[in-house]
């Protein structure tokens, strides 16, 4: 079966989603992408995570409330700063990344709410499932108020595509961000 499709890699649904249903069960698949011609031997895992740290609001000429900028940077310091250990043969080091920050009313309010978001990328060796446990490891005070998660464990393309590839002389690449692949089951 031939899929011509350019839809975006993880959230359209005019892709892959879209004939599913009708082809079943997949046991491997070649994806194009632009990757230099490289075959793409692995994918990341994706999770956006949704935070927000909550504080108490007051007048900022009265130096009231309890800013919630300042208990979101604590955590958000401690994400910048996370650290892992073991390494993958495929993939690069898994890691997160604060995208997107919102607080505030007005110049003179003490935000009682910091909402941020998470961009955070596992791999083989640290599943989706494993990052989101990282957060009680390193005590992060925020809450998850959503979860957008990407079902992947840093999948590896099946032997013998890579012996096929490695016969026609292909060099390999690791994936860096999620590909389509991520839609199939």
């Amino acid at each position: 079966m031939i899929l011509i499709s350019s839809e975006e890699e993880v959230s359209g649904d005019n892709g892959i989603s879209s004939v599913m249903s009708a082809i079943g069960h997949i046991d491997a698949a070649i994806v194009g992408e632009p990757t230099g011609m490289h075959p793409a031997v692995a994918e990341r895992g994706l999770m956006v995570v949704d935070g927000q740290v909550k504080g108490k609001a007051g007048h900022a000429a009265r130096k009231e409330g309890e800013n919630a900028i300042y208990k979101a940077l604590k955590d958000i310091e401690t994400i910048a700063g996370l650290k892992f250990q073991n390494g993958s043969e495929w993939l690069p080091e898994p890691g997160a990344q604060v995208t997107m920050i919102e607080a505030g009313t007005g110049h003179n309010v003490v935000p009682d709410i910091c909402r941020f978001v998470v961009d955070v990328r596992s791999n083989d060796i640290y599943s989706n499932e494993t990052m989101l446990d990282i957060k009680t490891f390193t005590n992060l005070g925020f809450s998850y108020h959503g979860l957008f998660l990407i079902y992947t464990e840093g999948r590896v393309v099946p032997p013998p595509l890579l012996r096929i590839a490695t016969t026609c002389g292909y060099k390999f690449r690791p994936g860096q961000t999620l590909d389509p692949r991520s839609r199939c089951p």
